[in-house]
């Protein structure tokens, strides 16, 4: 009887031991594969590569890396990730998704040689100093325009027709300023060379102020300084629209 039963409990340990070996007994014991996704300096000169430790399943999103690792590249600039190491494949920038195959993915760096010939830092310091040269000779010519004026229609005595014709010259050179500066700014661009607009835009509201202030002070103490406005909103317009075509330039 002893015997029997000791028979019994190895068989039953047995048949245990074999159900666990084969995953517990139920099931075919097989699990979801996992696949990863690597980075490749693809040649940087300097900084570290990330290291991506997720485990991925087929159908998982993947939100590529940006550079977090400030991966550099002598004579480059940095423009994302591609699937091949060419270039040829998809390209992927910080942020981007994807979804995971059924492979493993290595992302390489991308890099885009940064042109020798480009010229850098000169623009806005040639605007800035043609713009005040064309203003002053503005100021010059006004000067001269007004000394006529006064002497002919303001020594007759017609203060309002006097005062009218300097608001013409006036508006008229203001006009002749502005489209010489903006000239000068698109043959800088048609040169290649870079602008910094708000710079130029910055420029431009302060001639404006200028230029408003003038008209403010030759009708200061006059019957007809209710003509200020109407002068200022020619001004003005003239302005705003050098800076819509600054902006779209």
């Amino acid at each position: 009887m002893k015997r029997i039963l000791w028979v019994g409990s190895v068989m039953v340990l047995v048949l245990i031991s074999t159900l666990f070996a084969c995953g517990g007994g139920g099931g075919d014991g097989s699990s979801t594969p996992n696949y990863t996704v690597t980075y490749n300096d693809n040649g940087a000169t300097g900084g570290t590569v990330q290291i991506d430790t997720t485990n991925y399943h087929q159908g998982q999103t993947v939100t590529v890396q940006g550079n977090t690792g400030n991966l550099v590249r002598t004579g480059y600039d940095f423009t994302g990730w591609n699937t091949l190491v060419n270039g040829s494949g998809t390209t992927y920038t910080s942020g981007q998704t994807f979804t995971m195959g059924t492979a493993n993915v290595t992302l390489y760096a991308m890099w885009t040689a940064i042109a020798t010939n480009a010229p850098t830092g000169i623009s806005t310091a040639a605007i800035t100093n043609y713009m005040a040269s064309a203003y002053q000779t503005e100021l010059i010519s006004l000067e001269s325009e007004t000394q006529a004026i006064e002497n002919q229609q303001c020594a007759e005595g017609n203060i309002g027709s006097c005062l009218q014709s300097i608001v013409n010259a006036k508006s008229s050179l203001v006009q002749t300023f502005i489209n010489d500066a903006l000239n000068f700014v698109q043959t800088t661009i048609n040169n290649g060379y870079p602008i910094d607009k708000q710079t130029i835009i910055s420029l431009f509201n302060s001639y404006r102020t200028q230029d408003i202030s003038f008209f403010y002070n030759l009708f200061s103490g006059s019957s007809l300084i209710s003509m200020v406005p109407g002068c200022t909103l020619t001004v003005n317009n003239a302005y705003d629209a050098a800076i819509t075509e600054i902006n779209a330039m």
